[in-house]
């Protein structure tokens, strides 16, 4: 059986596999802006007009950032027998939505819960431990 376990948030995610007891690690990061826009110009005369990047230009692109994050999230974990997302924030909860339009993968048990920010060592054994619990409750 395969049991994966990912602690995301905007900035990044490490994924936790555990298949036959054999544990892997891996860590991916965002690459989502997370700030100010890039581009615009200022004008060259004082208090003249100025050339902004538009919010929805912005928020777009932030989108489909967050796509290809989830995207290369769902590559990664490669079809597990039931899957754990965590973390602090909705990050968690937009990637659900990412993994409900994936055939291979809608049917499968996914559990998610609140957490705050995690060491390595935190990660690897909240992983462990959930899918304990979950094995001794059958």
């Amino acid at each position: 059986m395969k049991n994966t376990g990912i602690w995301l948030d905007k900035r990044n995610a490490i994924i936790v596999q555990i298949e036959d007891d054999k544990e892997t690690i891996e860590h991916i990061t965002s690459n989502i802006d997370e700030g100010n826009a890039k581009g615009g110009a200022r004008s060259s005369t004082p208090y003249g007009p100025q050339d902004v990047v538009s919010e929805k230009h912005m928020l777009e692109r932030r989108k489909l950032q967050q796509k290809k994050y989830f995207q290369e999230l769902i590559s990664v974990i490669n079809n597990p027998d039931q899957l754990l997302i965590f973390g602090p924030a909705n990050t968690k909860k937009s990637l659900l939505g990412e993994i409900a339009t994936h055939n291979e993968l809608k049917d499968r048990p996914v559990f998610i819960e609140n957490a705050d920010s995690m060491t390595l060592p935190q990660i690897k054994a909240k992983v462990r431990e959930f899918f304990k619990e979950q094995e001794s409750r059958k």
